[in-house]
């Protein structure tokens, strides 16, 4: 178990004082947070969410990379190339390789509830401002035509998932005022599903650049397949993104900025997806 009695200690006082709960935003640290699962009136499904999170996070077990290995990819069409790089640099060589053969897009391949039976997530689409849209990414932000909807992956998603997505607003949240099963964001999805964890940004993800919020979600990834905790890869993802835009720039410019400010963890920071890789640790 990952840091379990924290979490017990934590689910009893839920339990204990759900009564008198009225809008809760969830359990949070510095690296990390759980979604939002309480609107202003609360309800005994959405406490069973939060605590089916925490019970996600208590069982929590690091598996080999070789589970990682072949990842769910889909992209906006415009994008594939950005993608393909971006898996291409997660590989480990000359241990583990990424594979990064099926990338799926609005063009083809066609995706589907098999294809997200992958414990590794990377998802390069559009996403929207609108709240009540969250439960869908998106081809082209004009159109919004939906090329990944919540209610097609709810139900198929494996435990000890770990999802990147650069999507503007693809950590989007949205209020439960109602019963927590309709329209959920795809965040809630997921970890409603035992992922545990997810990656994204709360606002605009890129203005004109989309190396920048590429390079710091692949960042992420590459040090969870390194076996580093969720929060560790998220501290580790940033600062390396720091050093490299230094080194390129001589400065953080005001996007590079926003980029390490909106991009976000959803789960708990302590939980660590891989197990330990001896091989790799002088190289980090």
């Amino acid at each position: 178990m990952t840091n379990g009695w924290n979490l017990i200690c934590l689910m009893l006082v839920i339990k204990v004082g759900a009564n008198k709960l009225g809008i809760f935003l969830g359990p949070h640290d510095k690296l990390a947070a759980f979604p939002t699962i309480i609107g202003e009136n609360g309800g005994e499904k959405n406490l069973e969410y939060l605590i089916g999170l925490l019970t996600t996070a208590i069982y929590s077990r690091p598996r080999k990379v070789e589970y990682y290995l072949k990842p769910f990819a889909l992209s906006s069409a415009k994008w594939i190339e950005p993608t393909k790089d971006a898996l291409r640099s997660l590989s480990l060589p000359p241990h583990f390789e990424i594979d990064h053969s099926e990338i799926y897009s609005s063009r083809g391949p066609q995706w589907n509830h098999k294809h997200l039976q992958r414990r590794l997530h990377f998802i390069n689409c559009n996403g929207s401002k609108d709240p009540q849209k969250s439960t869908s990414f998106f081809c082209d932000p004009e159109t919004e035509i939906p090329v990944f909807e919540a209610e097609k992956i709810n139900g198929n998603i494996l435990e000890g998932t770990v999802v990147g997505v650069t999507c503007c607003y693809g950590a989007c949240l949205k209020k439960h005022d109602q019963d927590i099963k309709d329209h959920m964001s795809i965040c809630n999805i997921y970890l409603g599903n035992s992922a545990y964890g997810y990656f994204g940004s709360s606002t605009t993800a890129c203005v004109n650049d989309l190396v920048k919020p590429d390079t710091i979600v692949r960042m992420f990834l590459l040090y969870v397949l390194r076996g580093e905790s969720l929060g560790n890869a998220v501290l580790m993802a940033r600062q390396e993104f720091i050093k490299e835009e230094l080194k390129n720039t001589g400065s953080l410019s005001a996007s590079a900025q926003r980029v390490l400010v909106q991009f976000n963890l959803m789960g708990y920071s302590p939980i660590r997806t891989v197990g330990y890789l001896p091989f790799l640790r002088s190289k980090l």
